[in-house]
């Protein structure tokens, strides 16, 4: 995949005063494919992001979990079982859930359908950078931390 390129024959983005955008479609983003119910995509800016995770039905539990930064999830499709803290609550597509840092959490799928759903987070994650290489070499903008 060529970094700010649309590959899907969109046009070729140029460079511009604020760098060059990068426009990806979905499925044509490299997926990490951790078993046959679940694969996850990302992309990345100077100060954030965003995974994307495809589930399929009888996708095993989540483990409860936290991290130091906020997150925030968008279910798009499908169904999830939400543990925030020591709440439960199911919810289905459209739904965006604010997580505050270090609150534990988890999500698993509810039914017979596939859930995708979309994790925004206001850092770039160490651990994620490996499912961002298809960007290409990272150079932040001016004031970028």
């Amino acid at each position: 995949m060529v970094p700010g390129r649309n590959v899907d024959d969109g046009p070729q983005l140029k460079d511009t005063q604020w760098g060059k955008a990068q426009v990806y479609r979905f499925e044509q983003l490299p997926a990490e494919v951790s078993s046959a119910t679940y694969r996850r995509s990302a992309i990345r800016g100077d100060n954030a992001i965003v995974c994307l995770n495809f589930f399929e039905p009888g996708n095993p539990p989540w483990p409860l979990h936290s991290h130091p930064f906020d997150q925030i999830a968008f279910v798009l499709s499908g169904r999830m079982l939400v543990q925030l803290a020591d709440e439960e609550i199911e919810v289905a597509a459209p739904t965006a859930i604010w997580i505050p840092k270090d609150m534990p959490h988890c999500a698993n799928i509810v039914g017979d359908e596939p859930c995708l759903n979309l994790d925004v987070f206001g850092v770039v994650r160490e651990d994620f950078l490996h499912l961002v290489e298809h960007q290409g070499v990272w150079e932040p903008v001016d004031g970028a931390k």
